[in-house]
């Protein structure tokens, strides 16, 4: 004889569990600003490329980030920020909204939410995904 009562509470927990997974709110936040980035796994980075993954795997992949640049690049679904106001691109972001970069204009500022996919570097920017625009 099934247990009804076991059953539903074990698809509550299971659909709770699954729901956490897609939800941001198990992604650590982080308060670290665009050059502190830089400085610890960038190009401004002086660290062994070793200590560089490690800080990178731990205090900046799938962490969330909020960063203000001018918009360099847009698209529909992505965006490229300057943030440091020197050179090119130093942010590339993946929207979760795929229109969300439709009305963009280049040149004007951005803030962005965004999870930490891939460290910069001297040539390449960080990139990020399910960014938001939040103002």
């Amino acid at each position: 004889m099934l247990n009804i009562k076991k059953i539903s509470s074990f698809v509550a927990v299971l659909a709770c569990s699954t729901s956490l997974q897609a939800e941001p709110a198990h992604h650590k936040v982080s308060s670290a600003s665009y050059f502190k980035a830089d400085m610890d796994i960038g190009c401004k980075s002086r660290y062994s490329s070793a200590k560089q993954k490690d800080l990178f795997l731990n205090n900046y992949k799938d962490h969330w980030f909020t960063w203000t640049g001018t918009v360099e690049l847009a698209d529909s679904g992505s965006a490229s920020i300057n943030i440091d106001g020197k050179g090119t691109q130093d942010l590339s972001v993946d929207f979760t909204d795929k229109n969300a970069g439709y009305d963009l204009i280049i040149g004007s500022k951005i803030t962005v939410r965004f999870l930490m996919e891939s460290e910069g570097g001297c040539w390449l920017p960080f990139s990020g995904y399910r960014a938001v625009i939040v103002d």
